[in-house]
This record gives structure tokens, sequence and C-alpha cells, in this order.
């Protein structure tokens, strides 16, 4: 039995606290940009998380003062109000500036709890799309913005519903941080492992500190029994194809997931038919070949590859950790070294002519410490699919209250 909604009551956006349109500071005056505070941007959206953690851009303690106006403090619930972008919603943990594309709410905390108007507007997103129309680039202006009107029931009854949702969301952002730690924590492994070669001797010691015999190569100093070569000789570059037809959202057991970057980035999921050469293994190394993110690399997911990405195929395992961390530590390398001007595009010989130092078939085992790393990485995204999805299975229920809250 749906719960009665006789004491919800319909509400105008700006009758919920503040509201305000943000701004950009003149890009000719620098002095206003720095690291002090996020400056926020329908681009800082991509990843469509719940909070804003960080930004592209950001403002000095200069452009602070000079916009204080329109800075937001922290809980503010920030909108994106123009063209394919409208409709997004993030929350800011911090003291933050954003453009003038974002209409955001100051909530006011004595009727209404910022994390219950966050979620409705989450599952309203579409009227907030659709209260826009007929133009080239849709925009929804301040005043159209703050009259939007939406059923909020008593105080008491939003904590208890953004509750539910937010036990869901801060777990999905506890693996996030988690994610990021273990990440760097893997990539300081293989610095001090594969580049410094202070790997654990038999005595468990740091070799090249301990003293460890080092020979002369084309790139310096190299344990003895370790190889100079190129990644063209231990790797195979597969690109993606386009498929006749891509089923958005559709969750056919017999399609596979249609690896995009926003696939990857888990802002729109698509489905293909399967084709074997095409498919990628969660442990497999992706890189973006075409478009803005050309040589960022990517892993986690099972699927079939789109036609902007492409695998990096490793035909011996063990070596697998290895090559992903050393493309890794030159990923900003290889999206500097692009071609094309209207569109960049991975530069494929560039980074097979890069050379790379590989270990003795007896030290390969050392990867499997950094394997069981990127594992539990994968393992946490796995978890918060789940969750992102029973939080949105029962979002709709609990803002209709089809789910009843007592």
């Amino acid at each position: 039995m749906k719960e009665l909604k006789e004491d919800w009551q319909e509400v105008r956006l700006g009758d919920l606290g503040e509201i305000v349109t943000g701004n950009t500071p003149p890009t000719k005056n620098t002095e206003y940009f720095g690291n002090d505070y996020n400056f926020v941007t329908p681009s800082d959206y991509k990843n469509l998380n719940k909070y804003i953690s960080h930004t592209e851009r950001g403002i000095s303690k200069l452009g602070e003062n000079k916009f204080k106006n329109k800075m937001l403090p922290p809980n503010s619930i920030m909108v994106t109000c123009i063209g394919s972008d409208m409709g997004r919603i993030l929350i800011n943990k911090n003291r933050v500036l954003t453009n003038q594309q974002i209409n955001s709410i100051i909530v006011n905390p004595d009727k209404y709890f910022y994390d219950f108007i966050y979620y409705m507007l989450v599952n309203n997103s579409s009227i907030i799309k659709a209260s826009v129309s007929g133009t080239a680039v849709p925009i929804l202006n301040k005043s159209d913005f703050s009259n939007l009107e939406f059923k909020i029931p008593n105080l008491e009854k939003q904590k208890k519903i953004a509750s539910i949702l937010s036990s869901l969301d801060d777990k999905i952002e506890l693996n996030n941080r988690m994610n990021k730690i273990l990440e760097e924590t893997a990539q300081t492994i293989f610095k001090e492992w594969f580049i410094n070669f202070n790997f654990p001797n038999e005595e468990g010691k740091p070799y090249k500190k301990s003293g460890g015999k080092m020979i002369e190569s084309e790139l310096g100093e190299i344990p003895e029994g370790w190889e100079v070569t190129t990644l063209e000789n231990i790797l195979k570059v597969i690109k993606g194809k386009k498929p006749k037809e891509t089923h958005i959202k559709k969750t056919d057991l017999l399609n596979s997931q249609y690896l995009t970057i926003d696939c990857y980035n888990n802002s729109n999921i698509e489905y293909t038919e399967y084709v074997e050469k095409m498919y990628v293994d969660k442990l497999d190394i992706i890189m973006v070949m075409d478009g803005a993110s050309s040589g960022k690399l990517f892993y986690g997911k099972n699927g079939i590859l789109s036609s902007t990405m492409a695998k990096f195929y490793v035909e011996n395992k063990n070596i697998n950790e290895i090559v992903f961390f050393f493309l890794k530590k030159i990923e900003n390398e290889i999206m500097y070294h692009t071609t094309g001007s209207a569109i960049p595009h991975a530069n494929k010989q560039f980074i097979l002519n890069k050379k790379i130092v590989l270990p003795p078939k007896q030290l390969l085992n050392l990867t499997n410490y950094i394997k069981t790393i990127r594992e539990k990485i994968i393992s946490n995204i796995e978890e918060n699919k789940k969750l992102a999805s029973i939080r949105d299975s029962i979002l709709p229920k609990l803002m209709s209250g089809e789910i009843r809250i007592k």
C-alpha cells in the first residue's frame, strides 16, 4: 500500500532557501584563479558522483573576495541549467564558486534537509530538463528555476528518507576513497620495485639499496638478469569498432556492455552484441584512442570495445601488471603527444616505441601483489555498481510513497 502524501506540501525551489547563480571571473585577471577554492563548471559533473571532490579549475583568495556574494557554503545543491548537461546535481563539501551555467540552492536548515532536496531533484531531473524547450541551447534561468515546484514532506520525514539513500551513497564514496588510496599504493610499489629496482631480494631487503648487482643498459643501470625491450615486442593494440546497433540501458543478458568513456565514468550505459575479438576482461588494459581524453587509461569492466577505445593485449599475462603501471606512469606524456588538430588521437607508434625494463621469469611473482591490489579495486567498483542499482531502484519508491516511512 502506498503511503498517503497529503502531508507532503507543494514547495517552490525558491522557497527552499537562497538561489544563487554563479559567475565566471574574467580570464584576463589571472590573479583571480588559483587553488584556494574549487570553481565548479558543468564539465566537473562527468562522473555523476553525489559530492564534488575536485574541479578542473580553482580560484584564489583574491577571486573569492571578489565574488564573495556568489560563493556557496558547504551542503549547497548545485544544479546544471544549460544544454545537454541540464539537470545534473552535486553537493559541495567546502566553500566553492560556480559558473553562470549552474543555479544553486543554499537550503534553509530550519525547514528543509539538504540531503533530501538533493535526492528529490535527482529523482526529478527529467522534469528539470523538460522545463525548457524550443531553443537550440536550452537554458533554465534563475527565475524559472526558482519557480519549479515539488512535493516535500516534513523535516523529520525528509531526514529519514535521506538517511536510507545516504547510507548507500556514503558506502560508494568510501569505496571510491579506498580505491584512490589503493591505486596510489600500487603505483608507489611499482615505482619502487620496477623503476628504482628496490624490489625485495632473497633476504627481503631492497635490491639496489642493499648493493644488488647492476649492469649497464641503454636506459642506464638495471639489475642483472633484467632486460630492456619495447612495448611493440610484448603487446598488440586492438582497436574497437562501432557496432551496428547499441541498446541504451537494456539489461538483456545476451548482450554485453558497450565500453565507451561514458560507460567507464558511469554516466551512460549501453549494450551491444557479443563479439569475441572485441571482448574486454576486467584486468585488460584499455586506452582512449580518439577524442579529448586520448591516452587515458581504464580497466575494471567486462564488455565490448567501442570504436574510440583500444585494448592493449599482453600475451604474457605475467607481465600485464608491469605494462599497465608503466603506461600509467607515462599517461600524461602519451596524452601530450597526441596527433590530430580538430580531434586528438593517441599516437600508437609513439606508445609502441617506448622502452620498458622487464624482470627475469623467476621474479615475475613480484607482480602478484599489485595484481591483488587491482583486483580489490575492481571488487570495490563492482560493489559500487550494485549499491547504485539498489539506490536507483528505491529512490522513486521513497519519493512516491510506495515505500512507507514511519
